[in-house]
This record gives structure tokens, C-alpha cells and sequence, in this order.
């Protein structure tokens, strides 16, 4: 998924802050496995949906927000490829992506998906597949929404609306400036193209608000007279385990010989989606 320009000023500041960022996704080995006439699930092709094209905008959504201590279960899809074949008379049929069947195929379960942190995907192979594949995937804390700039001399005050100090920690406050013109951006769902036009914004600065009661914030050291845009984006530190799986390959052979599972420590931020952007210029 593509990184907007929104998320940078966030990235930035939890570097400086030397934030350990939580795991990424478990990493699925890669080939086709058989034994005892069965696919390891592994082989497979498992996408966890965790965003979404809102395509009136071109802006992608989250679809594991905390849901106030529901489950969040994001969609799963899982395909395996087919490879090409020649007929008897040498007629060749190219390969294709088949996509496997819920419950015939394979079945889905979740773990720890119900608070802010990381959350896991178990899908078990069934059927004419076998194994056990895990994912990993963020619940993000709830986005929050700014409600006014207001310029002073080099400087903005920004004001939003208040997070459950349950789902917080604290707010990263980012400031841009934008580009004069709409350039031309091109975004993919699935496997279809949409096209849009779209402002540039460039990174300013980013402010640290540790108070997860704060709705306020003045951002100070900017250029006088200079119209600036701004995001605000709530951020929660999170700890626990998550379970990782490790297949061991056979070159030779060209099969998974050995797996093992393992309980993997996590400690680090979880962010929400980032605000809309502000408008507001400085005296």
C-alpha cells in the first residue's frame, strides 16, 4: 500500500522518539508443497484486507480501527496459482490465479483482535490443503478530526477533538505546506485503475503532544504571512506476543521438510489514521 503523505510526519517524529515499532506482517515462504497428496496452506497466497479505496477521494481507510472492545476481523482472501498446461494436440492454456474456498479450503480464526495493538489472522489448511499460516495486523486507535487553526505571529494554535484517554497516549500535530497545482495520481483496488487529481504536501514539522486529555496545541517557529495545512494523528504504546511461524525448505525436494511456531515479544506505537487536512495561515 502506498505511503501518503500524511503518515510521514508521524514516521518521523516516532523515529525521533525511538519508538520500537511493532513487527511487521509474518512472511508466508513462498512455493508449492505437497505430502500425502495435501498443499500446504503456506504456498498459498493469503492477503488480510486491513484498508480500503474510498473512491470518490483516492484516500485509503482503515478497516481495523478499534471497535470499543469488539472483535476486528478483517476480511481474508486466499488464491493459489495454477500454473500453465499444453493439451495433447500442444495447445498451451496459461496459468491463473484460483481463488480457494472459505470453509472447504481452509477455515479463519483471530486472536487478541479486540484491543488496540497487535492482532493475528490463523488460517488453517482443509481439505486438499493442510498446515496452519499466521498474519499479523494492527488495530489502530480512532482517528480524531481537527477542528480550527487559528494563525498568530509565525505560529498556528490547532485545535481537535478529543480520544478517549483508554485509546491514547498522545497526538502528533504535522504541518505541510502544498503544492500550487493538482498533479495526477494513480490508485489500484484489486485489479482495477482509478485516476485522480490530487494535491502535494510537503513536510514541515511535527509537534508531540504526550497528553492524552489535550485538545490544543500551539505550533510555533513558522514562516509569518505563509498559509500551512495540518493533520493531526492519536497515537497509542502498546506490548504483548504475537505467534510466528518458521517452515523449513527443502531446495532439492521442493517442499516445507519442518515448521515450528514460535511466541514473539511486540512493544511500540500503534497509530490512527491521520486527520483531514487543516487549512490555516500565519500572522
Amino acid at each position: 500500500m502506498q505511503l501518503t503523505m500524511k503518515k510521514m510526519g508521524a514516521a518521523a517524529i516516532a523515529a525521533a522518539l525511538a519508538l520500537c515499532v511493532a513487527p511487521a506482517m509474518a512472511m508466508l515462504t513462498p512455493g508449492t508443497a505437497h505430502a500425502a497428496g495435501k498443499t500446504d496452506i503456506n504456498s498459498a497466497d493469503i492477503d488480510v484486507v486491513t484498508t480500503k479505496l474510498v473512491k470518490k477521494t483516492g484516500e485509503y481507510k482503515s478497516l481495523t480501527t478499534y471497535k470499543n472492545g469488539k472483535q476486528v476481523k478483517p476480511a481474508v482472501k486466499v488464491t493459489v496459482w495454477q500454473s500453465g498446461s499444453y493439451d495433447a494436440e500442444g495447445n498451451y492454456t496459461p496459468g491463473k490465479s484460483i481463488k480457494l474456498k472459505k470453509g472447504k479450503d481452509y477455515t479463519v480464526s483471530y486472536k487478541n483482535n479486540k484491543n488496540i495493538g497487535t492482532a493475528q489472522v490463523v488460517v488453517k489448511g482443509k481439505g486438499a490443503y493442510k498446515g496452519t499460516a499466521y498474519y499479523n495486523f494492527t488495530i489502530k486507535p480512532k482517528a480524531t478530526k481537527v477542528t480550527k487553526v487559528k494563525g498568530e505571529k509565525k505560529a498556528l494554535n490547532v485545535s481537535w477533538k478529543k480520544v478517549s484517554a483508554k485509546q491514547v497516549d498522545g497526538y502528533v500535530v504535522s504541518v505541510y505546506t502544498r503544492d500550487k497545482k493538482k498533479h495526477t495520481v494513480t490508485e489500484w483496488d484489486g485489479d482495477k485503475k482509478y485516476t485522480y487529481k490530487k494535491y502535494g504536501y510537503t513536510h514541515v514539522k511535527d509537534v508531540v503532544v504526550k497528553n492524552p486529555s489535550a485538545t490544543s496545541v500551539k505550533v510555533k517557529g513558522l514562516k509569518k504571512k505563509t498559509k500551512y495545512y495540518v493533520t493531526v494523528q492519536p497515537y497509542k504504546f502498546v506490548s504483548g506476543t504475537y505467534k510466528e511461524r518458521y517452515n523449513q525448505w527443502d531446495e532439492a525436494e521442493e517442499k516445507i521438510i519442518g515448521t515450528r511456531v514460535v511466541d514473539q515479544a511486540y512493544a511500540g506505537a500503534s497509530w490512527a489514521q491521520a486527520s483531514d487536512y487543516k487549512a490555516g495561515k500565519t500572522k
